[in-house]
């Protein structure tokens, strides 16, 4: 069973001193990372927030150094015990029962199970329990117009069904995940994929780790330090990244682009609808169609 093998797997001998066993751990994510960047950058011309080879490298660096001195205070100590879990509960991952979709009734894709510092898991928040225009003022404005003329559409009696379950299952969400600031956590959870994630979003990371590094009570000093005229650059880029990723969950559509089969006409709608108020809204704020189309995480229509 999974318990015997979790038993199994996390006894004594099994299992180093748990300070050794982070930072084998810690020193394999910035491996991963390195070893993702390419070894010269893409012909192809990227939006800055992408970042370039030798700012993926450069922001490694950074991160292996802020991960040493992260890993040592208590607080991070205490939530670092080996845990066997699956990671990857989304709503592609879950079967729910009809009659009560609270209630999962089975999981596929077991192979993303895996055994890791207890704390990696609470950076994740599951896609059934996201606000996908959450902090982005122009992303709710889109949706709320959206919905409006969407008002008198078949799906729209779907749609408020649905709403109350999502918002249930984002507050339960965020009831249960108590524990450690998760900003110290957050650098984690790009600097193994920061080439797929973006320079921006490890970036950001250090960046509010950095300012917030005392009130964390962290010792010294967090060794990033950038400075003013880098923060208001940076600033930009993060604000395209947010940008990008949120345009594709104000769709409906995961992480890979996917949109469940039911919504496949309902977000082709969607899709034309929020793509022209997208437009409209750079127009009027005086910024650069161009640079708007390239944030446009699908083809245009």
């Amino acid at each position: 069973s999974l318990g015997s093998i979790t038993r199994s797997l996390l006894t004594e001998d099994h299992v180093p001193p748990q300070g050794v066993e982070l930072q084998h751990y810690c020193s394999g994510l910035i491996d991963a990372g390195f070893s993702r960047v390419p070894k010269s950058d893409s012909l192809v011309e990227e939006l800055p927030y992408r970042g370039s080879v030798q700012e993926h490298l450069r922001l490694l660096d950074i991160s292996e150094k802020v991960i040493k001195e992260l890993i040592k205070a208590p607080i991070i100590e205490k939530v670092a015990s080996p845990t066997l879990l699956h990671p990857d509960l989304h709503k592609r991952n879950i079967f729910v029962s009809e009659e009560d979709p609270s209630c999962v009734t089975a999981i596929i894709d077991w192979q993303s199970t895996s055994i890791e510092p207890a704390f990696v898991y609470a950076t994740e928040t599951p896609d059934l329990a996201e606000d996908p225009a959450a902090d982005v003022p122009i992303l709710e404005e889109l949706l709320s117009s959206a919905e409006d003329d969407a008002s008198n559409t078949p799906a729209t009696e779907e749609t408020a069904v649905e709403c109350p379950e999502k918002q249930a299952a984002r507050k339960r969400h965020e009831k249960d995940n108590y524990g450690p600031n998760p900003k110290l956590l957050r650098p984690f959870r790009h600097c193994d994929a920061s080439w797929r994630d973006s320079a921006a979003a490890l970036r950001q990371e250090l960046i509010e780790l950095s300012q917030r590094w005392t009130e964390l009570g962290l010792p010294g000093s967090c060794p990033y330090q950038p400075t003013l005229e880098e923060l208001v650059e940076y600033a930009k880029q993060y604000e395209d990244f947010e940008s990008a990723i949120f345009l594709k969950s104000a769709l409906d559509a995961d992480s890979d682009g996917w949109f469940p089969t039911k919504n496949w006409e309902t977000a082709k709608k969607e899709h034309k609808t929020i793509f022209n108020q997208w437009m409209e809204s750079i127009k009027e704020s005086g910024s650069s169609e161009g640079h708007a189309k390239k944030l446009w995480p699908f083809d245009e229509v």
